[in-house]
């Protein structure tokens, strides 16, 4: 394949990851840097892909550690591996916080959310201590889904992260030898392609 192909194919396989939900693009990793310059990463729900603006999107709780790692250097790393495939992405971008009540982007994703998914921004902050195991969801929600009315209570803690994608590194694996191509887009978004040793 030439590296239109290539792109292409990344493109379609990335689109069916935030639709099918058995798709094993459908939980990347994201990995962001920590305030004392150390990587952490952690499996994310691949929400939305928007090709024509080269965007990535996932949802967090605004009070998890990701977003201060965020808010103090906005580069983000993607990896998605897609066994039957046999194909790795690795795509590196800028994220964006949408956080504020009036953003357009964090309403209409909260909006897509199922209750049964809003549960995780009702409870408790992330990665707090606690002396017991703990869902961190409030008690009365526990075992049920809540009302759309009871989950608007978890709307201020709900934010979506954009990614803007800067490169994709791509690797095909194959018997006969593995290939390997990065795309790149300059800050005027032209595309440059090569081919990578593996």
């Amino acid at each position: 394949m030439n590296h239109e192909e290539i792109l292409s194919k990344i493109y379609a396989t990335l689109t069916r990851g935030t639709a099918d939900r058995k798709s094993p693009l459908h939980t990347p990793t994201i990995a962001t840097i920590g305030a004392d310059g150390s990587p952490n990463a952690r499996v994310i729900v691949f929400r939305k892909f928007k090709p024509e603006q080269r965007v990535l999107i996932f949802h967090t709780d605004l009070r998890s550690p990701k977003i201060e790692e965020l808010r103090g250097n906005a580069r983000i790393s993607w990896l998605f591996y897609h066994p039957n495939e046999k194909l790795q992405f690795r795509i590196a971008g800028e994220a964006t916080i949408h956080s504020d009540a009036g953003d357009e982007l964090k309403l209409k994703q909260w909006q897509a959310t199922w209750n049964f998914g809003r549960r995780c921004y009702m409870g408790a902050a992330p990665s707090l201590i606690s002396e017991n195991v703990t869902s961190g969801l409030p008690t009365e929600i526990v075992e049920r889904e809540p009302t759309t009315e009871e989950s608007e209570v978890g709307f201020p803690n709900f934010a979506v992260i954009s990614t803007k994608i800067n490169s994709i590194d791509c690797l095909e694996l194959h018997n006969q030898g593995h290939h390997r191509s990065l795309f790149s887009w300059d800050e005027n978004g032209e595309l440059q392609t090569n081919w990578l040793t593996p």
